[in-house]
C-alpha cells in the first residue's frame, strides 16, 4: 500500500470525499461529515465534510468495512477510484490480470515495457518496436524488437536498450533511435520497420568495376558520404584507391614495395552509427618471403593534405597465419582493421598474434585493449562500446573497448574474412572463406545464407542500402558484388 502524507485533516477528507468515500457510518458515537457535530468526545473535527469519529479520521469504524457518508469500502480494483479507502488510488500492482497488462489512468490496459506490467506468456515478448510498442507478440512476428532486462548501475535496460559499461548507464540498440525511462528501468524508442531512405547514392557498379579500381583489389569500404575506398596488392607499388559518388577514380601511391592488407573508413560519431567525417586509415602487411623493402608491416592513415599513405604505426616483427584467405599475400600482418563508432582506429596482430591494440594516428602511437587467444581475422563495431572480433577460431567474441571483457558471439563453419553490422536492423553479416555471406541476428543466431560472392572476399555496407562484396584478387583482376539490404525489420 503506498502511503500519502497531508498537510492538515482537512486535506484528507477532501481527497476521501473525492474518491467516493464520503464521511462516517451511523455511529452514534461519531461526528462525521454528516452530522456536522464538533462536540461528541468520539467526533472529528465538526463541519460539512470533517474528519471522522472513531473509526479514524475521515474512516469508518474498524469493523463496519464501510467509508465515510455510508459507502462499503471494497478491495480495490482498476477504475481510478480509492476503492478500498486507504487514501491511495490503483496502488496495488496484481490489480490486473492479463499478460503485459498493467493499470494506467484507471483502466487496465497492455504496456509489457511498464516496470509494473505482468510478464508476457509463454511464447511471447515484450516488443518496443512502432509496429507494436508495448505489446506481447509471437517472437517471429516480424518488426520485433525485444530484449531482457539486463541490471546496468542503479538502471535497468529493457528491450531496445544496452549498457554502455564505460558511463553503467542505458543506450539505444539498433534499431531504435532513442531511449525512455519509467524510474530507473529503461527501454528503447523510436524503433523503425521500415529501413530508412539510403544517405547517399555512391557510383554504379559499372563504375566501381573499372579496371582502374578493381585491378589487385584486396579490400573495399565506404565513408559515410557513399565514396568507395579501396587498397591492393600489386607487383611493386600499391595504392589506396577512391571511387567518388559520381565514379571519378583517384589513387594515391603507398611506401614503396610494400603490399597493403585492409582500409578502413569511419563508420559513427559519438557512438553512434553515422555521421559525416571522412577518416581512412590501411594496413600494410607484407610477408616475410614477397621481397618487401623497410619495415614490411603495420598501420597507416591518408593523409589528406599532404596526399601521402605514411606508415605511422609500425609491427615490432612480422605476423602471419594460415587464413583466412590461404594466401601469404593476404594471411599476414595486422588484420582486423576497424573504426569503432569513434574516431578512434582499432587492429589486431601488430606486434603478435592475437594482440589487439587503439591505434592513434595522429599522434603515432598505440595501446593495447586486449590479448585474444587467437590470432585476429576481422573486426567490426557494434556499438558504441563494443567491437565484434573474429579469431582464427572461427569464433566471434563481443569485446568491450572500455574494459577489455569478452563474450562469445557465434562460431562459423568456415574461416571468416570479414564482418559488418547493418544499422538498421542491428544484424551481423559475415564472410567466410569460400565466398558465403552469413546472417546472424543481434544476438549471433546464425539466420542462414545471405548471399553468395564469387569467391572469398571483404565485405562492406554503404549508406546507400547495398551490401558490397569484394572478390579478392592479389596481382590480377578482382570484382565487386552488390546486394540488397533488408528493407523491413
Amino acid at each position: 500500500m503506498r502511503l500519502l502524507h497531508f498537510a492538515a485533516p482537512f486535506t484528507l477528507a477532501a481527497s476521501l470525499a473525492a474518491s467516493g468515500c464520503s464521511g462516517d457510518a451511523t455511529s452514534s458515537s461519531g461526528g462525521g461529515a454528516s452530522s456536522g457535530s464538533s462536540s461528541s468526545s468520539a467526533g472529528g473535527a465538526g463541519g460539512a465534510g470533517g474528519a471522522g469519529g472513531a473509526g479514524g479520521a475521515g474512516g469508518g469504524s474498524s469493523s463496519s468495512g464501510t467509508g465515510a457518508g455510508g459507502v462499503a469500502c471494497t478491495d480495490e480494483v482498476c477504475n481510478g477510484i480509492d476503492d478500498d479507502c486507504d487514501g491511495a488510488v490503483d496502488e496495488d500492482a496484481s490489480l490486473c490480470a492479463g499478460p503485459g497488462e498493467v493499470c494506467a489512468a484507471g483502466a487496465c490496459k497492455v504496456d509489457c515495457v511498464s516496470p509494473e506490467a505482468n510478464p508476457c506468456a509463454a511464447g511471447t515478448v515484450c516488443n518496443v518496436s512502432d509496429k507494436d510498442p508495448g505489446a506481447c507478440v509471437a517472437p517471429d512476428a516480424g518488426c520485433v524488437v525485444t530484449g531482457p532486462l539486463v541490471a546496468c548501475g542503479a538502471s535497468t535496460c529493457g528491450p531496445g536498450t544496452t549498457c554502455d559499461a564505460a558511463t553503467n548507464t542505458c543506450v539505444a540498440s539498433l534499431p531504435c533511435a532513442g531511449v525512455a525511462c519509467t524510474g530507473a528501468v529503461c527501454h528503447g524508442v523510436a524503433c523503425p520497420c521500415e529501413r530508412p531512405a539510403p544517405a547517399c547514392t555512391g557510383a554504379t557498379l559499372d563504375q566501381l568495376n573499372v579496371t582502374a579500381f578493381v585491378n589487385g583489389l584486396v579490400d573495399i569500404d565506404f565513408d559515410l558520404v557513399c565514396n568507395a575506398w579501396g587498397v591492393t596488392v600489386l607487383s611493386g607499388p600499391d595504392y589506396l584507391r577512391k571511387v567518388s559518388t559520381a565514379g571519378q577514380v583517384s589513387t594515391v601511391q603507398g611506401v614503396t614495395n610494400l603490399n597493403m592488407g585492409e582500409v578502413a573508413a569511419i563508420q559513427g560519431q559519438n557512438g553512434t552509427f553515422g555521421g559525416s567525417v571522412t577518416d581512412v586509415g590501411l594496413t600494410y602487411n607484407c610477408c616475410a618471403n614477397c621481397g618487401c623493402q623497410g619495415t614490411p608491416q603495420g598501420v597507416a592513415f591518408y593523409d589528406q593534405m599532404a596526399n601521402a599513405l605514411p606508415l605511422v604505426i609500425p609491427s615490432a616483427k612480422i605476423t602471419t597465419g594460415a587464413g583466412p584467405f590461404q594466401s601469404g599475400y593476404l594471411d599476414t600482418g595486422p588484420q582486423g582493421l576497424t573504426f569503432g563508432l569513434t574516431k578512434k582506429l582499432y587492429v589486431g596482430n601488430v606486434d603478435t598474434d592475437g594482440d589487439f591494440h587503439a591505434v592513434d594516428l595522429a599522434d603515432g602511437t598505440k595501446g593495447l585493449v586486449a590479448t585474444l587467444p587467437a590470432r585476429v581475422y576481422a573486426a567490426s563495431p557494434y556499438d558504441g562500446s563494443r567491437l565484434l572480433v573474429a579469431l582464427a577460431t572461427k569464433e566471434i567474441v563481443l569485446l568491450d573497448v572500455n574494459t577489455a571483457a569478452t563474450t562469445p558471439f557465434a562460431t562459423l563453419p568456415s574461416d571468416i574474412t570479414s564482418l559488418a553490422r547493418d544499422p538498421f536492423t542491428g544484424h551481423v553479416y559475415v564472410s567466410l572463406f569460400g565466398g558465403e555471406i552469413r546472417d546472424l541476428d543481434g544476438a549471433g543466431s546464425d539466420l542462414g545464407l545471405f548471399a553468395k560472392g564469387a569467391k572469398s572476399g571483404r565485405i562492406a555496407l554503404a549508406r546507400d542500402n547495398f551490401l558490397y562484396h569484394v572478390n579478392s584478387t592479389p596481382g590480377g583482376a578482382a570484382s565487386i558484388e552488390r546486394f540488397p539490404l533488408p528493407q523491413t525489420y
